[in-house]
């Protein structure tokens, strides 16, 4: 993973400044804009828009990888980036080139001429532009942040509606409960929305508002029907059980995620009379890559012995890190016992650290020594001090030793040298500092 171009990080920097909030969800900014552009998003491909809490950015990974397989051309949209901004676009295939993205940044800042905007809101009209101007197939579009507010929900072209798990998460931006929150992300849910959209299995308030919603819209929602079988992903579709092999991506959560891609492009392609065929679905999956989702990591580049399994992830609410304890759960002790597992986390100031530590109290008080740590970022992204975050720990039982930042926790994980696996998760953004500091 290459370093981001500083011109290009000066470039995004002089934008953050147009408006005072960096969150403002809001779409007359956004139409403002575009319609000063030529409306691009009425000129973009077929779309799949992911909206949910956990999953979107898995689902957004193995469409992509199964459409590749296919054989048809796409786009992408995702966020947030890890180590460069180019992640966020994906062109006829391919990450957006810097060229090509400071082109066209510049050409839309040039034409919103100093109007109040968020960074996210013009940065997916750059996007948008792009995805305009350079033809494909499809475009693959993950929602921001909640869905019917959000600055992609724009979109006029024919798309599949994709709901990943919905929990509690950006609750000051979305509602303090499941039902509020499950309202916001059905907003994607629009007179462009196929007749038939996907949703993975859900709570049953979460389902229920998006039920309603669907059918005040006359539209159908198919909840994923999937097994697994030793390791192999079997998918309920028109009465038919499709074999879909083992998914790349890591984790049992995975199987879903795997199940809601493969579910989402076969009603899509079937609307718009498109042939796909299972080999391709089974092959992307077994394909998809993704930074950051139990991505293993060498030990040696982290200064830990050769004999230490790391793993990154960015799970950061309490669904991820429920996740995350199944996993190490079932993972295989090869004699070893899981009190020597080490998790090293950092944590946005605006996240439950009780919440989301509680999680792992399965497992055991003693099976998991807790290294919190700080963020590099102090400006944009607040992190919680790594002593509170100790002391929360302290307060559910578990074992927690602080650190400054990531580097220091890692050579007191070292120092003990008791530890035979290492997790760090807690924050994407700890996620793109470790990769940032891995690039080349």
């Amino acid at each position: 993973m290459k370093r981001e171009n500083p011109a290009l990080t000066r470039l995004l920097a002089s934008v953050m400044n147009l408006h005072p909030k960096r969150i403002d969800l809001s779409l007359g900014r956004m139409e403002k804009l575009l319609a000063k552009l030529g409306a691009p998003q009425q000129k973009m491909p077929p779309t799949f828009h992911i909206a949910g809490t956990n999953g979107k950015g898995s689902v957004f990974a193995n469409i992509c990888s199964i459409l590749k397989s296919s054989g048809a051309t796409y786009h992408g949209y995702c966020s947030p980036h890890l180590v460069r901004f180019n992640e966020r676009i994906i062109l006829s295939g391919v990450e957006v080139s810097d060229e090509a993205l400071m082109d066209t940044l510049q050409r839309v800042i040039k034409i919103n001429n100093g109007d109040a905007i968020t960074f996210f809101e013009l940065t997916t009209a750059v996007a948008f532009l792009l995805f305009s101007e350079t033809p494909a197939d499809f475009l693959v579009c993950e929602v921001g942040l909640g869905g019917r507010l959000d600055s992609t929900n724009v979109i006029t072209a024919d798309k599949m509606a994709v709901f990943t798990p919905i929990d509690l998460d950006h609750q000051e931006f979305l509602g303090n409960n499941i039902e509020k929150i499950a309202f916001e992300k059905s907003g994607i849910i629009t007179p462009a929305t196929a007749p038939t959209m996907v949703t993975a299995p859900q709570s049953p308030s979460a389902l229920q508002v998006l039920q309603t919603q669907a059918q005040k819209n006359n539209k159908t929602l198919q909840v994923v029907d999937y097994a697994v079988a030793g390791d192999e992903l079997i998918l309920s579709h028109n009465n038919q059980q499709i074999n879909l092999g083992q998914p790349a991506l890591a984790g049992a959560h995975q199987y879903m995620n795997g199940a809601v891609a493969a579910a989402a492009v076969l009603h899509f392609f079937a609307l718009l009379q498109r042939d796909i065929k299972r080999d391709a679905i089974r092959h992307g999956l077994a394909a998809t890559t993704w930074p950051a989702r139990l991505q293993p990591l060498p030990p040696l580049s982290l200064g830990l012995p050769a004999t230490t399994s790391v793993w990154l992830d960015g799970c950061h609410n309490p669904n991820g890190a429920r996740a995350m304890a199944a996993w190490l759960k079932n993972l295989p002790s090869n004699g070893a016992p899981t009190a020597r597992t080490a998790l090293l986390f950092a944590m946005l100031h605006n996240r439950a650290p009780q919440d989301f530590l509680a999680e792992f109290l399965p497992l055991g008080k003693n099976a998991i020594h807790f290294f919190p740590v700080g963020l590099g970022d102090g400006g944009e992204h607040h992190a919680h001090d790594p002593n509170y975050l100790a002391q929360v720990a302290a307060t559910l039982g578990l074992a927690a030793t602080p650190a400054r930042d990531w580097r220091s926790g890692l050579e007191q994980i070292k120092q003990a040298g008791q530890y035979n696996r290492v997790v760090i998760c807690g924050s994407l953004y700890l996620a793109g500092e470790l990769l940032a500091a891995l690039a080349v």
